[in-house]
């Protein structure tokens, strides 16, 4: 049974919720919801609920209804991040914010995101991801005092013929802490890192070398169904590849399978094995694409990027993301430092 804090009414018509489990309307109406925006891809993310499911213990959702129909959403997760320089703080990270299309315009975003806001530390950070050009959903967060600290880019890495490798396995319980240590090492000048909360062995999937691990993913699955896509490429992919049946095999935009994959492990040097590692991956869910959330400023992507070709539909989908950010109990040079700092972005925040 969901448990809700007493409603509150905005009108005779207009009330906003707030749960601590998972409504029950929750996934219909948020399966329904077009991402993106207006002049760039758009999509819908299906079989969110088991994703859903694997963060409840962190998540708050406000739910704005008129006359008992859910007409807006979003959800807030509460953790603690390191900021890069041995420092941890509490957090809250937004997420799914949305208004149904016939409710925009009266101020609703920005009282879903008020009631989602956390106060109450002090010493504390509230953050959103926002696309570069998702102009109406950054002007709501900036009236809110948010500021943009730094961007990252949507990536997809594909294989036309993805093949198995021998030398893939899902992590042992037995080198969980050796993963966890290899990863803080590796993001430990990075900002936003969770791995208390986000890192767990399964499925965590590596590539070894006798006997040691060299590269490594966390896993997660997903269905799009793309709805709209810019320009000539667009055009095509919409409109001409789904009656090609050949080429409908390799990419159907209307249903989409994809691997999100997050806490990367990369070996210096093994960026090829890495590579391996993701079109075992794809092979072994069945999926097209493999998706990662990286900041081009990241040591990560910066040696994958010098070194191996992601694929073809990189040049489709790949999308800056910017962050935005309001901060309580920091000081005007903390917040210099910070956006200097690549931040790592947590699977628990690709939702």
């Amino acid at each position: 049974m969901n448990r809700l804090s007493s409603p509150m009414f905005i009108d005779d018509s207009l009330v906003l919720e707030k749960a601590n489990r998972l409504p029950l309307d929750f996934i219909p109406y948020i399966e329904k919801v077009e991402w993106g925006f207006e002049t760039g891809v758009r999509y819908l993310i299906l079989n969110r609920e088991p994703m859903l499911n694997s963060i409840l213990p962190l998540a708050v959702f406000h739910l704005l209804r008129r006359n008992k129909q859910l007409i807006g959403t979003v959800m807030s997760l509460q953790k603690k991040i390191s900021l890069g320089n041995g420092d941890r703080v509490e957090a809250n990270y937004i997420s799914l914010l949305s208004v149904l299309p016939a409710e925009q315009g009266h101020g609703h975003a920005k009282a879903l995101v008020q009631a989602a806001d956390s106060e109450g530390k002090e010493r504390k950070l509230n953050y959103a991801y926002i696309e570069d050009k998702n102009i109406p959903s950054a002007a709501v967060f900036k009236a809110l005092g948010y500021e943009r600290v730094g961007q990252f880019l949507a990536t997809t890495f594909n294989r036309f013929v993805p093949k198995r490798s021998r030398d893939v396995a899902r992590l042992q319980p037995e080198n969980t802490e050796f993963i966890k240590r290899q990863l803080s090492e590796l993001y430990s000048n990075h900002a936003f890192l969770d791995l208390d909360a986000s890192f767990h062995g399964d499925p965590y999937w590596v590539r070894m070398e006798n006997g040691k691990i060299i590269a490594g993913a966390q896993v997660e699955e997903e269905f799009w169904s793309i709805t709209s896509m810019p320009g000539p490429d667009g055009w095509f992919a919409l409109k001409v590849l789904p009656y090609f049946p050949l080429l409908n095999k390799i990419l159907n935009p209307k249903r989409l399978p994809i691997i999100k994959i997050a806490n990367l492990y990369v070996a210096e040097g093994r960026e090829k094995e890495f590579m391996e590692l993701i079109s075992h991956l794809t092979c072994q869910y069945h999926k097209k694409l493999a998706l990662a959330y990286l900041d081009p400023r990241s040591l990560i992507y910066r040696r994958l990027r010098k070194t191996q070709w992601f694929g073809l539909f990189n040049s489709f989908f790949e999308t800056p993301v910017n962050i935005w950010a309001r901060f309580q109990g920091f000081n005007k040079a903390e917040l210099a430092a910070l956006k200097d700092r690549p931040f790592v972005i947590s699977p628990l925040d690709i939702s």
